[in-house]
């Protein structure tokens, strides 16, 4: 994966910041709740998927901000 282009780092981080929005939306927004499709609260399960989301974000952000080498 050395060789990734602009076009698939501009996606890696995209998908990474909207799956990091919609934990904290999940997380913090309480009618959601009323809805009954997720629980109150930061789970076990939802701090995995921040991970994940933060080092797809991470990692797109890299490939994306790195300069060419020569």
């Amino acid at each position: 994966m050395d060789k990734i282009s602009k076009r698939t780092a501009l996606i890696l981080t995209h998908v990474g910041g909207l799956i990091i929005i919609g934990v904290l939306l999940a997380g913090l927004m309480p009618y959601i709740y009323r809805t009954g499709i997720v629980y109150p609260g930061f789970g076990w399960y939802k701090a995995g998927i921040t991970v994940i989301g933060l080092v797809l974000l991470g990692f797109g952000l890299f490939k994306l901000c790195k300069k060419p080498a020569k």
